[in-house]
């Protein structure tokens, strides 16, 4: 799983992402996850990730359910 921010021009602001693969390599397409929410700056978006979503899949990977690697 990787997952982060981005800027979506449909929405014209900055939604949270998690890319899930089916193999532990990253290798091939993954699957994408969106938020609902939307934030007009990139920081709100990012601390949304780090405070939301991030706690939540370190939950699942404690639970033996998924590989997560960090890219900050």
């Amino acid at each position: 799983m990787k997952g982060g921010v981005r800027y979506e021009k449909d929405c014209e602001g900055y939604i949270a992402i998690v890319h899930v693969w089916d193999n532990i390599r990253a290798r091939g397409k993954p699957d994408e996850w969106r938020a609902e929410e939307v934030f007009k700056a990139e920081d709100a978006a990012m601390r949304y990730y780090k405070t939301t979503i991030r706690p939540e899949l370190e939950r699942m990977q404690l639970g033996g359910t998924v590989s997560q690697r960090r890219l900050e």
